[in-house]
């Protein structure tokens, strides 16, 4: 059929994935039936698992990890590969982008997944491939969002990742080298509504206000509350259809949840969030929500009903949580259905079962206390993430530097290289007019690649990388 088509010879193809953004032991008995049959007879070709595989005693040689979530998330996740087990398999991150929050397509969000990208340079030993979200995107027939190159029938423009992905691709050097470095930290800005998670039956609220203001229940996500004598009771419902929804980590998250409500209908900033608790079962794990967040998704809905918002789907509500189990207390974040970070557990052996307790959160985007009648008994830092991230790799002749810079205003970065190095070098730079910069149309390349010739380089040296930013210097050996 191909020869017919036209192309005689075989496609020069190496990859084959087994299944998408499938998990369970369903898919690891089907995956294991075709990686058996297909290795042994295409043996040349490489096979991708969608899940890890190779904890259940599976082979593969390379496993897909997707990734879908807020700006600060990809910053923080600089790091992620650095400690990756080198002995397992190789590692394609098929999917990712920023598509949370407010800065979904814009530089900012191309700055964020820039940092993510230089870690991966960083680890390519064991990340081997990358392949952003969509690529191409019909303005008129939108059903996914962010996509690299927006067209309609007579013009075309990358939004400003386009042009990241461009300016690494075309800098990456023979080698890679080793890069230490000190950043400063910041910490996300986030708004969102107040609310209730109840692993099971026994927790009930009652006078519930936000910053002073009283607030009853509004959105059911998960169950509801059964209102009785003005207090609100949690109570268990099957959610085997909720558990349908797509998404590789979802069950982990969302599996044991019984009820899931939001109070009032303001997102606020700053949260001082004050209600009665009550628990019967200290072990039935119970999450007061300081900050929830609809960030419905695009590609969810029919592109015919643009502009319409599917209500608070419990996957794509993000969340930031004080959780408190067995006697124990901890925060987490969750985005999109996955764990963006969790803090470390705290004991409160003030908290009691079978009495009303007054429990009062303080939420800044900096800090977290817990109080519980009266008493301060948690105060957790928000996790932060860097503003800065870097790569550095060589060839013969040239070192190649590479720095992202996510903060709003222009940051001093202190290099220290090896050697000696000439004064002029070459510099590029994508950035824009604010954080928040978008190509159009009418402005295809508001963010996009300038490059000039620079002086003043040396083995050390201090170059100011622009307000949100991503610079690639290149210095000549000497």
């Amino acid at each position: 059929l191909r020869a017919q088509a036209g192309h005689p010879e075989p496609f020069k193809m190496t990859y084959i994935e087994i299944g998408n953004e499938n998990l369970g032991p369903d898919y690891l008995c089907r995956y294991e039936l075709f990686y058996k049959a297909l290795k042994e007879r295409y043996p040349q070709l490489k096979y991708i698992a969608n899940v890890h595989v190779e904890e259940d005693g599976l082979a593969a040689d390379l496993v897909d990890e997707h990734y879908y979530n807020t700006p600060e998330f990809f910053a923080r996740q600089y790091h992620m590969f650095d400690n990756y087990d080198r002995k397992g398999p190789e590692i394609f991150v098929g999917e990712y982008a920023v598509t949370s929050g407010d800065d979904v397509g814009n530089l900012r969000s191309a700055i964020a997944e820039s940092m993510y990208l230089l870690g991966i340079e960083n680890n390519q030993d064991i990340v081997t491939m990358t392949a952003y979200a969509p690529l191409f995107n019909h303005v008129h027939y939108t059903s996914w969002a962010p996509d690299l190159i927006a067209f309609d029938n007579h013009r075309t423009y990358g939004i400003p990742f386009y042009h990241a992905l461009g300016l690494l691709a075309a800098n990456r050097g023979d080698e890679v080298v080793d890069v230490s470095y000190d950043a400063p930290e910041a910490y996300e800005q986030t708004i969102g509504l107040t609310g209730l998670i109840a692993n099971g039956a026994g927790v009930k609220v009652r006078n519930m206000t936000v910053n002073g203001t009283p607030v009853s229940p509004s959105h059911n996500i998960v169950s509801s509350l059964k209102e009785t004598d003005g207090a609100y009771e949690a109570w268990e419902t099957d959610n085997t259809e909720l558990m349908k929804t797509p998404g590789l980590s979802v069950r982990e998250v969302l599996s044991q949840i019984r009820t899931y409500v939001t109070f009032g209908d303001e997102e606020v900033e700053k949260t001082i969030f004050e209600t009665d608790l009550y628990l019967t079962d200290p072990s039935v794990k119970t999450s007061l929500c300081f900050w929830i967040h609809n960030n419905t998704m695009l590609h969810n809905q029919d592109e015919t009903l643009a502009g319409q918002s599917k209500l608070w789907a419990p996957v794509y509500t993000n969340r930031y949580t004080l959780s408190m189990e067995n006697g124990e207390a901890y925060l987490d974040a969750i985005t999109r259905g996955r764990y963006s970070w969790r803090g470390p557990h705290k004991a409160i052996p003030a908290l009691r079962c079978g009495e009303w307790m007054k429990v009062r959160v303080e939420a800044e985007h900096e800090c977290v206390r817990f109080y519980l009648d009266g008493e301060l008994v948690m105060e957790q830092p928000v996790i932060s993430y860097p503003t800065i991230a870097s790569s550095a790799s060589t060839t013969k002749d040239t070192i190649i530097f590479k720095v992202a810079n996510i903060a709003n205003a222009d940051e001093p970065v202190e290099i220290e290289l090896d050697c000696d190095v000439a004064d002029e070098y070459e510099l590029s730079v994508l950035t824009g007019d604010s954080p928040q910069a978008e190509n159009t149309f009418d402005a295809p390349d508001a963010v996009s690649v300038h490059t000039c010739t620079a002086t003043g380089a040396s083995r050390n040296f201090t170059y100011t990388a622009p307000a949100c930013s991503l610079s690639v210097l290149k210095f000549k050996k000497l």
